[in-house]
């Protein structure tokens, strides 16, 4: 379906944005909403529609409820209101597009790359970040936070005023009060679920020091090209935040988990135990194929990275998890994937998202555990010190641990997955004998 383009007698009717993109004007249904002869027996919906001239799909519609779950009319409108108003502000003043589904950046001769597709010291800080962003090296599974967290930088930073700033001027301040800036933007910031539940945003010590790794690391690439002469994100002290104690299954948990998803989904049960058993990071084991495992040798080849430096590693299989292991072989070619669409063999690997979603879906909502699927991980590992105790002393078992879980020293182990660890001290401080008399 052909889409035609508006003349410049009806785009004065449009809003002008960023870039030669413009939408329609913001309309509601029913369109008497503002009265008191407006009606609240059927659904309200607020729409208009988003050109962006550059883009293949050039018109996107967009429709907006949320106000539907007030029966009251009065509550209703309101609620109306403040949808539109923070339409606008998303739109309008912090020039998100819809259809590429990011902040846009101002587009001029000045924030446009040389013949090479550089940016220079004079390019503005958003286009530098983009561009640090684009050309860097990113592990796949920390670009998406990083791209996440550059969204709500760059929207900031256009507020404050910073946005164009020659990026070899940016200084810890702007950084600093960039990142304070998304706090407030985080806490004003009221959202409606998918249940039509309001939820304000959330700002805490633990997401301004991610801010501060995931922006140091674009401004970490920025001076390695030298682009900038330095980071300023150096020197920005990271805030105390509280160590939770992680959320791990019960007996019974697992007993349910088991047996409900044996029987409702066997593929993503598979895919479980052999997860738990394996030690592995999900990424890890998703990019396994056939041809990279030895059963006779009870292992496989994985590729890890650590340091900054990939390095191929020959990781072991537990015998109690042969059984599956070999089952899935025989379903698979040797170039296939082990765990690809639907979690069966396949031509292509799957994100590690996909398993998070379907935990989520499966375990989290529909049986009403709380703990996320990375604690089979630690889990596994924390029984394996347990039983390798019984044989061999504390450290030892460690050392020998350490090996399934992709890290090269026991600090990770100690301080992030032997979840008992704690319990382990504190029990050698119940057992202490000295006396005061």
């Amino acid at each position: 379906m052909l889409i035609k383009k508006a003349s410049k007698k009806e785009k004065k009717k449009y809003t002008q944005l960023l870039n030669g993109c413009y939408r329609t004007e913001i309309k509601v249904s029913p369109s008497n909403w503002k009265t008191a002869a407006a009606s609240t027996k059927k659904n309200w919906l607020i729409w208009y529609r988003f050109y962006d001239p550059s883009n293949e799909l050039f018109v996107l519609p967009i429709k907006v409820r949320g106000m539907n779950k007030f029966s009251s009319l009065e509550q209703r409108q309101a609620e109306t209101q403040i949808l539109i108003d923070n339409e606008k502000d998303l739109i309008d003043v912090k020039n998100y597009n819809p259809i590429i589904k990011d902040y846009m950046l101002l587009v001029t001769p000045e924030t446009q790359t040389d013949e090479v597709g550089e940016a220079s010291e004079d390019s503005p800080l958003n286009y530098a970040l983009q561009w640090a962003f684009d050309n860097g090296e990113i592990a796949e599974d920390t670009k998406v936070d990083v791209k996440s967290k550059l969204k709500y930088f760059k929207a900031a930073a256009t507020k404050l005023k910073f946005d164009e700033l020659p990026i070899m001027q940016v200084r810890r301040k702007h950084v600093r009060l960039i990142l304070e800036q998304i706090g407030k933007d985080k806490l004003r910031t009221v959202h409606t679920d998918k249940k039509g539940n309001k939820k304000r945003g959330i700002w805490s010590s633990s997401l301004f020091n991610h801010f501060v790794g995931n922006m140091g690391m674009l401004f970490g690439i920025l001076d390695e090209y030298e682009v900038t002469d330095h980071n300023p994100c150096h020197g920005i002290k990271k805030k105390k935040s509280v160590k939770k104690i992680r959320l791990t299954l019960s007996n019974q948990e697992r007993k349910i988990i088991n047996e409900t998803l044996y029987v409702e989904d066997y593929y993503f049960w598979r895919t479980l135990m052999i997860f738990f058993h394996s030690g592995a990071r999900r990424k890890e084991l998703l990019l396994v194929k056939a041809e990279d495992v030895d059963l006779e040798k009870l292992g496989y080849k994985t590729i890890i990275k650590k340091g900054g430096l990939y390095q191929e590693v020959f990781k072991p299989i537990k015998e109690i998890a042969k059984e599956l292991w070999q089952e899935v072989l025989s379903e698979a070619k040797l170039e296939q994937y082990l765990f690809s669409r639907g979690l069966k063999p396949g031509n292509k690997s799957i994100r590690p998202e996909n398993l998070t979603k379907r935990w989520r879906r499966k375990v989290k909502i529909k049986l009403g555990v709380k703990a996320d699927m990375y604690c089979l991980k630690h889990m596994n590992l924390t029984e394996m010190i347990d039983e390798l105790t019984e044989v061999m002393n504390l450290k030892k078992a460690k050392e020998t641990v350490i090996a399934l879980s992709s890290h090269t020293s026991t600090a990770m182990l100690d301080n992030v997955y032997d979840v008992k660890a704690q319990d382990r001290k504190d029990a050698i401080v119940r057992k202490a004998k000295n006396t005061f008399a």
